[in-house]
């Protein structure tokens, strides 16, 4: 009995992107049973942040396009910007700030995927509208 599936997964992703509370919109590429991990690309607008919340799983972000500021643990931040990766560990409180006037955009990859059950919000809804 093999623990990895391999072949064609049927479509599991999002075909537009929406606004979700945490203030960022969101597109989901990917998040099959049997894939195991899940994908997702973000869209934080310019000059604004998330919300502080925290995923139970291992997140990272693959930064696609534009500048910010990643903040974890409700520590200082450090910059990013086109080509960075983040790793972030389970249940990390995590927010992150778009530093400049353009779209921040990037990729969340969650393993194992992600789900909704294992989403906090860390504090109250964002005031960033989209």
């Amino acid at each position: 009995m093999r623990d990895i599936f391999f072949g064609l997964l049927e479509h599991s992703g999002e075909t537009e992107r929406h606004w979700i509370e945490e203030g960022c919109f969101i597109q989901e590429i990917l998040n099959h049973p049997e894939a195991k991990t899940s994908l997702a690309r973000a869209w934080v607008p310019g000059r604004k942040k998330t919300s502080w919340h925290s995923v139970a799983v291992h997140e990272c972000y693959l930064i696609e396009s534009g500048h910010g500021l990643v903040e974890l643990d409700y520590q200082t931040g450090f910059n990013v910007s086109a080509g960075d990766n983040v790793s972030i560990l389970p249940h990390t409180p995590q927010r992150i700030c778009n530093t400049g006037d353009q779209e921040l955009v990037f990729l969340c990859l969650c393993a194992p995927r992600f789900t909704p059950e294992g989403y906090q919000l860390l504090e109250g809804t964002s005031i960033n509208s989209g």
